[in-house]
């Protein structure tokens, strides 16, 4: 039975990373952060923004009295400022372009960003003073946008977040640093009443990630060091050189495997290597005894004698389910393999080119990689054979398949905890350069801000 693998979780999130986030041309939206609940950074020209049909002229009418225009440019995307008032509320902001939309509950105040590592992600119920500091959040005009751990190699628009008004019962998540922070600029517990100002909180943080994850490429290019992950990031967008290259590099960590320490090192798929010293095993079945707990890669090795008949002709070779992976070679040359994840309960079959079966002994050789619980061999005796391809006045008495099934030789190699990590041109989470930047901070550009506050570690 497998288990998650590096390589299944990246392949997830760079699936992730390619999700387009273009909205929809025509109907009237608006950035994110414009929602009811919002906070604006009070006495500013604070950008608003969003998209319509192009050409569409959008207007913004404030309950302070301010208004502005906008006309959505060839991409739909439309920009402009609007000048706050000083702090208070609620207000309304009306927008209309081809629809309308009105904001409400809206209070202009100091707006913050709070980003960085697991310390400004640590949450307020796991504080010492939480269960009390929740029970007294009782802050209607301090509010968050928390914005959820997202990757991306592109610059994203979106982020799948809304503003949350502090109380007792939403309190509990928010980042403890970021609340005691916005508390304290608030004045609510100052001892002179009336005098509280509303704050907004965006909250962008992931515990345990590094800076260059945060930072965009524009950034990063100023340090040559960055220079090469840069540029394979930019292939990495491109369909036409993703494939190629995420294909390049996977073939390149395969082909390390023989070279490992430990390992029976070239020729152990010839017809000629000495596996005499390899231990021997009934096939199919799951691992047991030395390989009961075993994760990792077993060599498999079994020498079959063919009649002249056979001698050059294409054939094909069945194994039933290997759980997870494997690849397959017959006297020296490589005939196939399945490298896919979630692949442990599919039978085995792949085509032998013409020129590879010989008459007299041939060699067949598995190396299987368990990527995590039982490994194993599996299905039943009937799904491992060797069978010919059938040729116009051939015998078929001579032409019968030849079963696989019973004694094989088998090798201990590389386990998972020792083998190299799974090969990617980068690799593709939170620690990637850029991957939070256009992820998690490039939607919320250019709202208008007082101020960073960052929490950064060790990494």
């Amino acid at each position: 039975m497998p288990m998650p693998t590096p390589r299944a979780i990246a392949s997830c999130a760079l699936a992730l990373c390619f999700v387009s986030a273009s909205p929809a041309l025509g109907d009237l939206t608006l950035a994110p952060l414009f929602a009811d609940h919002m906070v604006l950074q009070q006495r500013a020209e604070c950008p608003v923004w969003g998209w319509e049909r192009p050409g569409v002229e959008v207007t913004i009418r404030a309950s302070w009295g301010q208004s502005a225009t906008a006309t959505a440019d060839g991409n739909g995307r439309w920009l402009t400022t609007l000048r706050t008032p000083e702090a208070g509320g609620p207000h309304e902001i009306a927008i209309t372009g081809d629809t309308g939309t009105t904001l409400r509950d809206v209070y202009a105040g100091e707006v913050w960003l709070a980003s960085g590592q697991s310390n400004m992600e640590w949450p307020l119920r796991a504080t010492d003073t939480g269960a009390q500091d929740i029970a007294a959040a009782d802050l209607p005009t301090i509010r968050f946008f928390t914005v959820p751990n997202t990757i991306s190699l592109h610059p994203r628009i979106d982020a799948d977040a809304r503003w949350t008004i502090v109380s007792p019962e939403t309190a509990a998540n928010l980042s403890a640093v970021a609340y005691h922070f916005a508390r304290g600029i608030s004045g609510f517990d100052s001892d002179r009443a009336g005098l509280t100002v509303p704050v907004g909180i965006i909250a962008a943080d992931w515990g345990g990630t590094r800076i260059e994850a945060w930072m965009d490429a524009e950034a990063l290019s100023a340090f040559e060091a960055y220079a090469g992950e840069l540029h394979t990031i930019e292939l990495l967008k491109d369909p036409a050189t993703r494939a190629p290259l995420m294909a390049d590099a996977e073939q390149a960590w395969w082909n390390r495997l023989d070279s490992l320490a430990g390992q029976p090192g070239d020729g152990w798929t010839t017809l000629g290597f000495d596996d005499s010293g390899w231990g021997t095993m009934d096939l199919p079945a799951s691992w047991t005894g030395d390989l009961a707990n075993f994760d990792g890669i077993v060599r498999f090795r079994r020498t079959v004698e063919l009649p002249p008949a056979w001698d050059g002709r294409p054939g094909v070779i069945e194994l039933g389910p290997i759980d997870d992976r494997d690849d397959v070679w017959i006297n020296g040359t490589y005939i196939g393999g399945t490298r896919r994840d979630g692949a442990w309960q599919v039978a085995r079959r792949y085509e032998i080119p013409a020129g590879v079966l010989r008459a007299g002994p041939n060699a067949i050789c598995v190396r299987a990689y368990d990527t995590g619980g039982l490994g194993g061999i599996n299905g039943q005796p009937a799904q491992m054979r060797l069978a010919p391809q059938e040729a116009a006045g051939s015998d078929p008495a001579v032409l019968q398949p030849i079963a696989l099934a019973g004694e094989w030789r088998y090798l201990r190699g590389t386990a998972v905890a020792d083998l190299p990590p799974q090969s990617q041109p980068v690799q593709i989470n939170q620690n990637t350069a850029t991957a939070l930047y256009n992820a998690m901070v490039h939607p919320l550009a250019p709202y208008k801000i007082r101020g960073v506050i960052w929490y950064q570690g060790e990494s």
